[in-house]
């Protein structure tokens, strides 16, 4: 394939998308008005829905957490008086959404009841109610409020006791009710949770509820908590006490941990006094007992170089501890310290080498020197360690502080969005309705309907809708409409007719439609008759056995059997036959049984035959191709075939099955009557909204009166 070859095949395929688009659009602008509906339904519910759903408010409040510990005494420092523990900053978020903390919050705020009756504000007098004892995971109790007292009833509503407001709490119950301003009685549902058991907190039924409590890391140290519920006010309150909780329980751990590292603290003092105090004894007696040892101004240098080395070792193994949690092995920084203190411990190295050089009494006096020196320091740091956490115990304040207050944010749902996703919801069902309903269930409405939906079928005449049952019409106009839709039917007949036809024999024209009601026995009366006007021998044939009614209209009497086998076309003149002077009517057979035997047989064949040879044109109007098989055998005998499409009537899968039909017997349909056209009532202006000149050039014809279009004089 060249590229031009290439490049039409590619301007092809654009223009059916194009056109596929459009028929799409013009689907759903004929249905507009249907579409408009839905879209007003949809607004509609989610006005309802906004206005009837329960309010949901969003409380929030945030929290920082800082590390109140100091620097950990070493190992290198401690040496057997301590382990190398560092105490982490726990996990927050878990701990606020842990059970006991849950269980408390629900307890001492009510949340484990649902109340109905009353409103909001006397839901709130109810601060406290716990039920001890589990008899089923739901509780209904009842409440009815009386002056100085309340009564408490169970699911019966048989009294269980009388209390007095407050608080008050007994073997089975914890209770704690405000005076409510008048008497009310409220039913009250108590949701159990299990203390030995794991638990769901389940959103119908409790407005705390653990994914609805949010934390959302700002930084390190900072984390936000935010509560969802159908009360602001109690919700302030919940999320605040919440709060509380969750530091109160902070400070008592932190309390808890300064106690522990004290008591050990405690444990291990003397002991390190006593070993200083034996240092202090051992470098003295060193001392006495070796007075000829010289220390110089070297030794001193050595030993205090020794325990510089030592201390900034220490501090380097400490910052070594915090930077592997912060980076990796190969940061730049972790790798600085590791390098900084394999360069200490290379001088310690050197120093040792030259103590080793010194003399003995020498080497001796610093060991014993480095050693007091060792359990100096860190007899001072657990003496401060002491006095540290004596005072974190008599003043712990925790490691979390409140940030924010619990405060309102906002209003969640239902917000007025919802609105818009109502109505954009609405309008995508919209379309898809009048997508489905246009393809598959809509009827034709427009002429240019049957080639946009690639059906190839030519439209050979349409007939504007006529609102008589005869051809005499009240509006001039209307009449003279009429009058011209059926001389181009004619002209167009007869020029699909050219040439069919042998010479001196009649033209023969079949009208059929898929489903009855298409006014296709309307069109073969009215259509014989202006034939007949122009001079022409017209035999009109009522086809239809079952339900032909052509004898009305010409006020005739139906034929019987006998006659129909003893019809002959030259004794037409007969008055049972004969119309006028150029029309005859041959009638539906009464009590043919079966109809398919006579029409099938040789003698209306035969009867055909002579009839082609007297008339001049013979129109056969049979019934519905869908429903009876005489239509086909009629449709054989034919010069031209025609089914009749009504407008607002027949569905373009009617019309694709009379199609199929025809083909399948091995005839065809030659073209189509669109019949009864108007503008369609329940469509709003679609034609002008098209830009498709099919559509518009059929309104514009027929149409013309119907609509506000300017004729071409006029322009």
């Amino acid at each position: 394939m060249d590229s031009a070859d290439k490049k039409n095949q590619n301007t092809i395929s654009n223009f059916e998308y194009e056109i596929d688009l459009g028929q799409m659009l013009r689907l759903i602008l004929m249905q507009s008005k249907l579409v408009i509906l839905i879209i007003i339904l949809g607004t509609a519910i989610g006005l309802g829905s906004y206005f009837s759903s329960e309010r949901i408010y969003k409380i929030t409040s945030l929290l920082q957490s800082y590390n109140t510990q100091t620097a950990s005494i070493t190992a290198e420092v401690l040496g057997n008086y301590a382990n190398n523990n560092k105490t982490a900053i726990s996990d927050f978020r878990l701990i606020y959404k842990s059970r006991s903390n849950l269980l408390d919050v629900i307890e001492n705020n009510a949340l484990n009841i649902k109340v109905k009756g009353g409103d909001k504000e006397t839901h709130d007098l109810i601060k406290l109610f716990f039920y001890k004892e589990k008899i089923q995971d739901v509780q209904r109790f009842y409440l009815k409020f009386n002056d100085d007292e309340y009564e408490l009833k169970d699911k019966d509503k048989n009294t269980i006791s009388t209390y007095p407001y407050g608080k008050f709490s007994n073997n089975n119950f914890d209770l704690q009710i405000t005076k409510p301003p008048t008497r009310i009685e409220l039913e009250l549902e108590i949701i159990y949770y299990p203390r030995n058991k794991s638990f769901t907190i389940n959103k119908d039924k409790f407005s705390l509820k653990t994914n609805e409590t949010r934390y959302y890391g700002v930084e390190s140290d900072l984390f936000e908590v935010s509560f969802e519920t159908n009360n602001p006010k109690k919700g302030i309150d919940v999320l605040n006490y919440a709060n509380d909780v969750f530091i109160s329980n902070n400070i008592k751990t932190e309390s808890e941990e300064a106690r522990k590292a004290l008591n050990f603290i405690e444990m291990n003092i003397e002991r390190v006094k006593s070993d200083l105090d034996s240092d202090k004894e051992n470098l003295k007696n060193f001392q006495e007992s070796n007075k000829s040892v010289n220390v110089d101004l070297e030794i001193n240098s050595i030993i205090e170089t020794i325990a510089n080395i030592e201390k900034q070792v220490s501090e380097i193994d400490l910052e070594l501890a915090k930077a592997s949690n912060s980076f990796t092995q190969s940061n730049p920084i972790y790798l600085q310290l590791v390098q900084q203190k394999e360069e200490l411990l290379k001088q310690r190295e050197l120093i040792e080498t030259r103590i080793k050089k010194l003399p003995l009494a020498q080497q001796q006096y610093i060991d014993l020197s480095k050693q007091l020196e060792m359990s100096q320091e860190v007899y001072e740091q657990l003496l401060n360690k002491q006095l540290e956490y004596s005072i974190r115990e008599a003043s712990t304040l925790g490691n979390i502080r409140v940030v924010d207050s619990a405060y309102l944010v906002d209003k969640i749902y239902p917000t007025i969005s919802m609105l818009f996703v109502y109505t954009f919801l609405s309008l995508l069902l919209g379309i898809v309705v009048a997508l489905v309903r246009g393809y598959y269930l809509m009827p034709i409405s427009n002429p240019a309907e049957i080639e946009d939906r690639n059906i190839d079928l030519k439209i050979n005449g349409v007939i504007p809708l006529m609102n008589s049952s005869n051809d005499i019409f009240d509006d001039a106009k209307e009449s003279e409409r009429i009058n011209q839709s059926f001389q181009s039917l004619i002209v167009n007949i007869n020029n699909m007719l050219e040439g069919k036809a042998a010479n001196g024999t009649a033209k023969k024209i079949l009208f059929t439609s898929p489903t009855a009601k298409n006014g296709k026995s309307t069109i073969s009366q009215i259509l014989a008759q202006r034939i007949s006007e122009l001079n022409k021998k017209v035999l009109l044939i009522d086809g239809d056995w079952k339900r032909g009614d052509l004898h009305k209209a010409f006020n005739k009497e139906k034929i019987t059997v006998s006659t129909f086998n003893n019809i002959d076309p030259a004794n037409f003149e007969d008055p049972k036959f004969k119309v006028t002077d150029n029309l005859y009517l041959l009638p539906k057979v009464s009590g043919a049984n079966n109809s398919f035997h006579y029409i099938y047989s040789p003698k209306f064949k035969l009867f055909l035959d002579k009839a082609e040879n007297l008339f001049d044109y013979i129109i056969i109007d049979t019934a519905p191709l869908l429903s009876v098989s005489d239509t086909a055998i009629l449709m054989a005998q034919a010069d031209a075939n025609f089914t009749i499409i009504r407008h607002g009537y027949t569905k373009i899968n009617e019309l694709k099955q009379v199609i199929g039909i025809a083909n399948q017997l091995g005839t065809k349909l030659d073209g189509a009557i669109y019949n009864c056209y108007e503008k369609p009532s329940s469509y709003y202006g679609y034609y002008g909204l098209y830009g498709n000149y099919s559509y518009q050039y059929y309104a514009n014809k027929y149409l013309y009166n119907s609509y506000d279009y300017e004729s071409d004089s006029e322009n």
